[in-house]
């Protein structure tokens, strides 16, 4: 994995190439200590929601794809209140971060925060 992403270090950022470095365990390690530095007062460490959304359910608000994740993280989502990373973290940890949340957190359904958004499969968090 880790030859295959620097074969691709000259490229786009891509599903493939955040999937990849989830098989790095060095780069899942320097995202979740980005995660722990940044991430936690809005998602909490184990990723189950405070005042940012449960990032552990099916559910996503701004989808749940690696890129949605990325893109998500480097454009923020301001009219909820979570800044734009891209300028503070720089690409190389936001794709770190990306990598620990598929990881450490993605499908993982622990207690928390309700669900919201949508599933893969377009489906709308239950109400209730």
């Amino acid at each position: 994995a880790e030859m295959q992403l620097a074969r691709m270090s000259e490229q786009a950022v891509t599903n493939e190439s955040l999937t990849l470095m989830v098989q790095v365990p060095d780069r899942v390690s320097a995202g979740e200590a980005v995660f722990v530095q940044f991430c936690v007062a809005c998602h909490r460490t184990d990723g189950s929601g405070d005042v940012g959304p449960n990032l552990t359910d099916a559910y996503w608000l701004h989808g749940s794809e690696p890129m949605d994740i990325h893109r998500t993280i480097v454009e923020g989502v301001p009219e909820k209140g979570m800044v734009a990373w891209l300028n503070q973290l720089g690409p190389r940890r936001i794709q770190d971060v990306t990598a620990y949340i598929l990881t450490a957190m993605k499908d993982k359904d622990l207690p928390g925060k309700a669900p919201q958004g949508v599933n893969a499969a377009g489906e709308e968090a239950p109400q209730g």
